[in-house]
């Protein structure tokens, strides 16, 4: 697991000086190092238990996917639906599971095996919580707050190391956040609201988008997640 940014910045210069005041000092956290590592910690909570889940992608304030259905540690299914214009809509069902995943488009299925670049479209589907885990080592400073039975954590980005979100590469940020919350134990929600600067190698005529909001909502679900049915299993294989 990678070290918490700003730790990065300031662990080495931070020991050197400590060193003189007493070794007890060095290792302990700093209150944010605190909150990184106890929210690193929750996201290993969710396996042994399934969760419905809902959510939203916008680009530049226009909706760009939304999607409906379970995940759980074995596999996770959605529903899947983009707009193609105002009148009109994408949508398709996927399974996705730990080796690979089928889709069902208009009752014709297809199959692919990780990696692949469907799941990296999808992402972070076939696992938030894995995801938030490595996106969140890129953090520069992490918030809590507590209110009642609601618990948040907000992590602040001012740079990322080329993370590829659904083909957009999120490098330098001009302000960019991602909030995740519990309501008694059970993860609620998680948002990312992303003011990526644009990179120097993606050209003029290329599009980039000035603003990005990916969202998602949990409930637990105590009932068994859909298996892909048997006609999915003779489907044909994606390139």
């Amino acid at each position: 697991m990678g070290i918490f940014k700003p730790a990065k910045k300031w662990i080495v210069p931070s020991l050197a000086a400590l060193i003189g005041i007493g070794a007890g000092l060095i290792f302990f956290p700093s209150e944010q190092e605190h909150h990184y590592h106890k929210w690193q910690s929750l996201l290993d909570g969710p396996q042994g238990h399934a969760y419905e889940i809902s959510t939203f992608y916008s680009r530049d304030e226009e909706t760009a996917s939304k999607s409906r259905g379970y995940w759980s540690d074995a596999r996770s299914s959605y529903n899947v639906r983009t707009p193609v214009s105002d009148e009109s809509s994408f949508e398709f069902e996927v399974f996705i599971e730990e080796e690979g995943f089928y889709v069902n488009s208009g009752g014709e299925w297809s199959k692919g095996k990780r990696p692949h670049r469907v799941i990296d479209e999808l992402r972070p589907l076939d696992d938030p919580f894995s995801w938030v885990s490595s996106l969140i080592e890129e953090a520069d400073s992490v918030e809590y707050a507590k209110k009642g039975g609601t618990v948040s954590y907000k992590a602040h980005f001012q740079s990322m190391n080329e993370i590829d979100f659904r083909g957009i590469m999120l490098k330098k940020q001009i302000g960019t956040t991602l909030t995740m919350s519990l309501v008694d134990g059970n993860w609620e929600s998680l948002s990312l609201k992303a003011q990526p600067e644009r990179p120097e190698e993606i050209g003029l005529l290329q599009s980039y988008p000035e603003t990005i909001t990916y969202e998602m909502e949990f409930s637990v679900f105590d009932g068994e997640v859909p298996a892909k049915p048997e006609e999915a299993i003779e489907a044909e294989p994606l390139d």
